[in-house]
């Protein structure tokens, strides 16, 4: 890890896979406040944590600031609306008094995209004087770099190079023309094809590629790269050793991460496995 010295540093995290792994390695040199977000945050870590909804961002703030805290990173799933079952939780949340934000309120009644409520709560944070930090920049045990990650012989073939910079073109075009906001999603290409459906989630997704055959000649592209316009968005694409192993059973040849917010939990682990499976690996920001 490349932290120099002893910090306190808040952990605003959900339920998501890499909470542990982020928890571990930052409380090696440092002093956590975990604040979680999702009831249940505390059952993944070694202390309990003090239990927020999403929308008491100000009393989140006077937490942290009262344990001296200067530093903040997000970890986990924070996908409150994302993943709500017809609108019932953000329902739920607007019907209570604990969403104190007003923005936040109108963003859940809204149904936004979650990052637009996690980069609201990010803003209210950083206006309370507390330095936001992306999980990358804390924690650099699964931080990935751009190009490619792997060592597999065949991403130096111009079909893989071809692949990664026609992924590229699309998700630009994607971005643009705002057909669909690529946050967190993961989409598939088999070859120029793309496969999946908005907001599918990738287990949903790689199942449903797993039952398809992948033409002839063409490359199966596993895609998880964010779309956002915001440099500074702090919801991270993750993917794990589940990830991959959906990924072989999918047939996939080429892996295509964020560069730039995504993350690897247990990096090493997970490149043995693809290199087991003759899976190329591609970091790629936009």
């Amino acid at each position: 890890m490349n932290i120099a010295k002893k910090k306190i540093i808040g952990l605003l995290m959900g339920n998501g896979k890499v909470v542990r792994r982020v928890w571990s390695s930052l409380n090696e040199l440092h002093t956590v406040v975990p604040v979680g977000l999702v009831p249940g945050s505390e059952a993944v870590l070694d202390q309990p944590t003090e239990t927020f909804t999403i929308g008491q961002v100000a009393e989140i703030c006077e937490y942290l600031t009262a344990k001296d805290v200067k530093e903040v990173a997000f970890a986990g799933d924070l996908g409150l609306v994302k993943n709500q079952d017809e609108g019932k939780l953000a329902q739920a949340l607007l019907e209570t008094a604990t969403v104190t934000d007003l923005t936040i309120q109108r963003l859940l009644r809204d149904k936004a995209p979650v990052e637009e409520i996690v980069n609201r709560i990010g803003q209210i944070i950083y206006d309370a004087g507390i330095q936001l930090k992306h999980v990358n920049e804390v924690v650099s045990d699964f931080r990935i770099r751009e190009g490619w990650i792997s060592d597999q012989y065949k991403t130096q073939t111009s079909a893989y190079s071809q692949q990664v910079e026609f992924v590229r073109q699309e998700l630009l075009l994607i971005r643009d023309t705002k057909h669909h906001a690529l946050e967190r999603s993961a989409i598939v290409f088999d070859g120029k094809n793309m496969l999946g459906v908005p907001d599918q989630s990738t287990d949903d997704l790689l199942a449903s590629v797993e039952t398809k055959k992948k033409p002839k000649g063409a490359l199966r592209s596993f895609v998880k790269v964010s779309t956002a316009m915001n440099a500074t968005n702090l919801a991270a694409p993750v993917i794990g050793a589940g990830t991959i192993e959906m990924c072989q059973r999918a047939d996939v040849d080429l892996i295509i991460l964020d560069s730039r917010n995504g993350l690897i939990v247990d990096i090493d682990e997970c490149l043995a496995t693809c290199k087991s499976h003759l899976i190329s690996v591609f970091g790629m920001s936009l």
